[in-house]
This record gives structure tokens, sequence and C-alpha cells, in this order.
């Protein structure tokens, strides 16, 4: 019930939190669906709540920075706040789906239970699978006796066949149960006491004159000889397949081994359970004993709760996206500095033929801007260097000086081409240099050049990136052919 309250208090945690932030709004809602909103909502909150410390933020400069470089035309905290707010309500939405998830997990595994009013357990009809049971036996203090596992038996029938069977198995059975061990005379390591044999239907139940040499699982205790002189241990193997029984014994040799209180309660306990299932097969249910070794029992069913893990796992995967997010930015900045370079040769071409058409440089800018809005107004995607023009254009139109835009441009692209580029036209402003549109085309000449080898470049890594998959196709066709060859000869 700890868990339950657990998964219940967050829950209620989140919807308290929800009621609280509703009127924290902010532009990007907009874009959100109505469940999507309640959680940018509560990430608002959070940011609003953490404006003292926000200077604290471990890589925000460096956030800041890549945001200035993809968005140069926004508003810095408008897309500062965005960004942060992003991450915390995805991570908010992962918190609230682990734990809805891991509640989930948590109530399927309390329903479907096997053990009824404590003792009561059902058999399948007929012709039905056996069940099997983890149980635990608690003292009427509630102090737990052990753990232990059930196989409950479906009610079936059949006679003569069987009865050839069990003959069949009886003979088998000293060869079957020897495991390591050269012989049954010298019997040192554990036994094969399985509970069942492949190719018969029978159930196997195993007892032992001593548990101290050799227990029901077959484990055997060679140093618990007494004067280190062997013992002789008779196996009893019961061979059950509802309604008939059979039984054998196998003369093994064993070490008596002294039993510990808490051993012997437990044994106690186990030929209790053995006894209760065995007793009573054409009986619907079976009836869990009540008493062993003087002590009252009651039973518990043992059930697998995966629903913490459920939630650490999914609020992990939350926590890595969280973190992973700025792995994106730092990945989206170096997109834009490719496709940067790769505009450069048309930009500079453009540069030219505007220039040699009698152009000047501020004109020529103010050309690049309009057809990019045309462009854009048709449809046509936005480019990472044709923003930069446009904010060239709103600079120079608000009275800033050439020579002060131009310089700003290099800043932002952070490129060594259009650093360059840049200083050639802070140098024409300076000098009056005549021979810029020469200096240009060979720029031009160069840079397209450059873009070749870029190509190329782009073209290894789209060769290396293919290599993965090539290797998984090789290893699925050397499976296509060599598991038939393989089968073909077995």
């Amino acid at each position: 019930m700890i868990k339950a309250a657990i998964y219940l208090v967050l829950l209620l945690g989140l919807a308290v939190w929800a009621f609280v932030s509703r009127d924290c709004r902010s532009e990007e809602e907009a874009e959100l669906s109505p469940f999507l909103r309640i959680f940018q909502r509560m990430a608002v909150h959070i940011w609003q709540m953490l404006k003292p410390v926000r200077q604290r933020i471990p890589g925000l400069e460096e956030v800041r920075a890549d945001l200035r470089l993809l968005h140069p035309s926004r508003r810095i905290i408008g897309r500062e706040e965005a960004y942060y707010t992003g991450k915390i309500r995805n991570l908010l939405l992962f918190l609230c789906a682990a734990d809805l998830l891991a509640a989930a997990v948590f109530l399927g595994g309390q329903t479907g239970r096997i053990l009824e009013n404590g003792r009561r357990i059902e058999r399948n009809s007929y012709g039905g699978s056996d069940r099997t049971l983890s149980l635990t036996a608690t003292d009427p203090d509630r102090t737990e006796l052990g753990r232990f596992d059930l196989q409950v038996s479906a009610r079936r029938y059949g006679e003569e066949e069987v009865r050839r069977m069990a003959d069949d198995l009886t003979k088998k059975l000293p060869d079957l149960i020897l495991a390591d061990n050269p012989d049954l005379l010298h019997v040192s390591t554990d036994l094969a006491l399985a509970s069942t044999a492949e190719g018969y239907p029978f159930i196997l139940q195993w007892d032992t004159g001593s548990y101290s040499l050799v227990n029901t699982n077959g484990e055997v205790q060679p140093d618990n000889l007494e004067n280190g002189k062997s013992a002789q241990v008779r196996l009893r193997a019961t061979l059950k397949y509802d309604p008939w029984v059979f039984e054998t014994e196998i003369p093994v040799t064993v070490v008596p081994r002294r039993l510990t209180e808490e051993e012997a309660v437990r044994q106690s306990i186990e030929e209790s359970l053995t006894a209760a299932e065995t007793s009573g097969r054409e009986t619907e249910a079976c009836l869990l004993p009540d008493r062993a070794g003087g002590i009252s029992l009651t039973w518990e069913e043992n059930r697998t709760d995966l629903s913490p893990a459920v939630l650490l796992g999914i609020l992990a995967a939350g926590a890595a996206g969280f973190f992973l997010t700025d792995r994106d930015l730092r990945k989206s900045v170096d997109s834009r500095k490719r496709e940067m370079d790769l505009d450069y040769p048309h930009i500079l071409s453009k540069f030219v033929l505007y220039l040699g058409a009698g152009m000047s440089v501020r004109s020529v800018f103010q050309k690049l801007a309009a057809d990019y809005r045309q462009e854009r107004d048709r449809g046509a995607g936005s480019r990472y260097i044709q923003e930069e023009i446009l904010l060239v254009c709103h600079e120079l139109d608000s009275g800033i000086p050439e020579i002060t835009v131009y310089g700003h441009l290099g800043q932002r692209c952070r490129s060594r081409q259009y650093t360059r580029f840049c200083s050639l036209l802070t140098q024409n402003l300076k000098k009056g240099n005549s021979a810029l549109l020469d200096v240009l085309q060979e720029e031009s000449a160069a840079a397209f050049e450059e873009r070749r080898s870029i190509a190329r470049e782009l073209g290894e890594e789209a060769g290396t990136k293919l290599l993965f998959p090539m290797i998984i196709m090789l290893a699925v066709t050397m499976l296509i052919i060599i598991v038939p060859a393989y089968y073909g000869f077995m």
C-alpha cells in the first residue's frame, strides 16, 4: 500500500501544481494541444520560480549563444524561455506518464490472484495446464516463515498407458538422476531430482530418508558424513498423474545432515504442502495447511511488482531527454554552419553579378533581401544566410554605419569564409578599393572549389553511415545461407 500511496501522492501533486499554474500562459501554448498546454503552464510556472537562480543554470551562456545564432532576428529572452520551458514541459510529461504507468502496473499486479480466502486455490479443469504459485508462510504474528513454490495440478484422467509409462520411467530413473556422478554407489555431487521427465506426463515428487545427505532438490552434502564414512539413503520417487500415483525407491549413498530449527520448520511446511496437494486430487480446490510443525500458518501469494522499475525507467528516459536537448541544439548549430558554408558560393556569385552590373554593396544586400522575401512568401523554406542578410538590411535602415553592420555580420556568421567576405567589404569602405569586383570573382572561384570539397565530405559521411546497415544485411544473408545448409547436414 505504500507504493500505491506514493503513486497517488505524486499524481495529486501534479494535479495541484497544474491548478496553481493555470494562469501562467505563454506564446508557445497556442501551438500545443489542450493536454500539452497544462504541462506548458506548469513549466512556465517553474521557470518563473527559477528566476533568482537562472544565472546559475549550467551551460546557460552556451545555450544563449547558440540560440542567437539560430534565431538572430528574434528576441533572445523569449527564445531562451521557450527553450527551457520546452525542456521542463517534456520532463513533466515523462514524470506524469511514468507515474500513471507505474500505478497501472501496480494495480494490474493486484488483480488476477489465484489464492482465494487465504487457503483456497482453484484447479484448472480436466485437460488444463498446471498452476505454479509462489507463496509466503507467516505465523499468527505476521512473521515470515519462508517462501515456497507450489505446483497445483489440473484435474486429469488415464490408466493402462499410464501404468506402462510408469514402469518404463521407473527403470530409467536411476540413470536419469546421476547427473555428474559415475554411479549411485559413489555419489559426491548433486543429483538431478527433476520434477518432470522428458517424454513422460508424470509429476515427480522426491522424498529421502535423510535430508542431511540429500534433500528433495538433489543437493548432496558430503561434508556432513559422520566419521568420514559413507551412508546409504533411499530416495523415494512418487510419480503422479491424476488420479494415479506410483512409487519407487532408489538406494544412493548420502550423508545425514542435522537440520537447524529454521530448516526443520521449513521442511515441515514443505511436507505439509506436498501432503495438501497430493490428497484429494479429485477435489475442485487445493486447501493449504493451516498448521505445520506446531505453528499456525497463514498464506499470501507472492506477486512480482514491476511498477517501481517502470517509474524509474521512464523517469530516467525523461531525464536523458532533458539533458540531450542541449546536444540537439548543438547539432542545430552545426547544421546551420554547414548550410551557410554551402550557400556561400551562391551568395558570392550574386554579389559578383550585381556589382558587375553597377550596383553598390548596400543595394546588393537590399536586392537579395527583397528576392528572399518574395521566395518565402511563395512558400519556399527559410535559409540562415538569407535571414542574416535581412538582419543586415534592418540594421542599415535603422541608421547603423555600413562598416559596423558588416562587422556584425562577420561576428554572427562565425565562419572563416564569411569573415573574409565581410573583411573585404570593410576594406572597400575604408580604402575605397576599386578592385573589389576582381577580388570577389577570385573568392567566388575558390568558394565553389571549397563547396565541391564539402560535397565530397558529405558523400564520404553518407557512405560511412551506410556501413552498419550493410553489415546487418551481410549477417542476415549469411544466416539465410548457413542455417538451411546446417539443417541439411543434420
